[in-house]
C-alpha cells in the first residue's frame, strides 16, 4: 500500500512560481510583438512604441498579472481608432474662432510645412473638413491574440 503526502503550502509555492514565470515569458513576447507593430505605419515617429513598459507579474490573491502600458494620452486612440473629430486647443475647447491666427493656437506639420491654425477646421468654409480619424492599430490586442493561440490560452476582451 502506498502513502501519499501533500504538503500545500510547498504546492501552492511552485504553482505560484511556475505561473508567474509562465506570466512573464507571455509578457515579454507581448512586448517586443507590440513594439513592433506600434513603431510601423504611416504618421508613426516610434515614441509609442519606445514608451511601451512591462508592469509585473504581480501576484494578487490567487491570480498572477501582469499589463503592457504606457503613458502617453493618445495610446488609446491608437490602439482603438479614433472617429472623424473636430481638434481644439487645449486653452479654448469647443469655440470656433474664424480669421487671424491667435494663442492658443495648433501648431502641427502638414506635407512638410509647419501649420498654426486656431482649430481644425481652420476656416468656416471647411467647416465639414476636420480631424478623418484614424484606423485601429492594435498593437495591444493582436499580440495578445497571438499569446493565447501560441500557449493555448482562453481569453476574454473588455473595452473600458
Amino acid at each position: 500500500m502506498a502513502t501519499v503526502r501533500i504538503f500545500h503550502a510547498r504546492l501552492a509555492f511552485q504553482t505560484n512560481r511556475m505561473a508567474n514565470r509562465f506570466v512573464n515569458r507571455v509578457l515579454d513576447e507581448m512586448l517586443v510583438e507590440s513594439k513592433a507593430i506600434a513603431a510601423i505605419g504611416p504618421y508613426t515617429r516610434g515614441n509609442l512604441a519606445r514608451s511601451l513598459r512591462k508592469v509585473g507579474p504581480n501576484a494578487v490573491g490567487t491570480l498572477i498579472q501582469g499589463q503592457i502600458t504606457t503613458h502617453l494620452s493618445y495610446a488609446k486612440a491608437v490602439e482603438s481608432g479614433a472617429k472623424i473629430h473636430n481638434i481644439f486647443p487645449r486653452g479654448a475647447p469647443h469655440v470656433y474662432r474664424f480669421g487671424k491666427v491667435r494663442r492658443p493656437a495648433l501648431k502641427f506639420e502638414w506635407h512638410g510645412r509647419t501649420v498654426y491654425a486656431n482649430q481644425i477646421p481652420m476656416a468656416a468654409s471647411t467647416i465639414a473638413i476636420s480631424h478623418p480619424g484614424q484606423k485601429a492599430k492594435h498593437y495591444l490586442l493582436t499580440p495578445l491574440k497571438h499569446a493565447a493561440v501560441r500557449h493555448r490560452l482562453r481569453i476574454v476582451v473588455y473595452e473600458i
